[in-house]
């Protein structure tokens, strides 16, 4: 599969969803119920239908974790790539630059 097709189809289960970080950090609280995802921190209660939100295994969802998710992602259709980049963009004056390295670089 092609890197660019690969990469539309990583983004595409995210696009119009709500992103929430899998291991947030305490105090947050993530769990199901009926039929919402709620996000409690003591403090304040969230609740958003369950088919508007993703889950992604990160901590946070800043620029710089979600473009090494998405290089996560389309890691397997590199095959023969020593050096890989993804530049995501937050804004049009906020980005983040991510590279992962291969054989042993």
């Amino acid at each position: 599969m092609p890197v660019r097709q690969a990469l539309a189809e990583a983004i595409a289960p995210l696009q119009r969803r709500t992103l929430m970080p899998a291991h947030a950090p305490a105090p947050v609280r993530l769990h199901h119920e009926d039929g919402m995802f709620v996000i409690e921190d003591g403090h304040r209660r969230f609740a958003l239908p369950v088919q508007d939100v993703v889950l992604l295994p990160v901590v946070n969802t800043s620029t710089e974790l979600l473009g090494q998710y998405l290089l996560d992602q389309v890691r397997p259709h590199l095959d023969g790539v020593e050096r890989a980049a993804l530049v995501l963009r937050e804004s049009p004056t906020a980005q983040a630059r991510v590279e992962h390295h291969f054989g042993g670089q």
